[in-house]
């Protein structure tokens, strides 16, 4: 399975390195995007795969994890819309919101 992490801040990436240890996939088939690519540089050099755009990271991944904040989710998924083949892609979501006081 080759997975897309969309929105790699701090739970995309937990969500990553979380499958990661647990062995249910390698780094190198997880393909991670945020809009501060620079900061997904660390993560690279540990092996994980970074794109330097959501559609790139859609159209060579099986399954599509969005991890935005919610008022980001429709913009992605009207970017990614026209890569996302229903007959071949898993859609999934995990919407945050920070509190007031972040």
């Amino acid at each position: 399975m080759r997975l897309a992490i969309l929105g790699a801040g701090n739970i995309g990436v937990a969500i990553a390195e979380g499958l990661v240890a647990a062995g249910t996939l390698p780094a190198d088939a997880i393909v991670l995007t945020r809009c501060r690519v620079e900061l997904l540089e660390p993560l690279q050099k540990r092996g994980y795969r970074v794109a330097a755009n959501n559609r790139e990271a859609v159209r060579g991944s099986e399954t599509v994890l969005v991890a935005v904040e919610p008022q980001q989710i429709d913009g992605v998924l009207r970017e990614i819309a026209s890569d996302l083949k229903p007959k071949s892609h898993i859609l999934m979501g995990s919407l945050y919101r920070k509190s007031g006081s972040e």
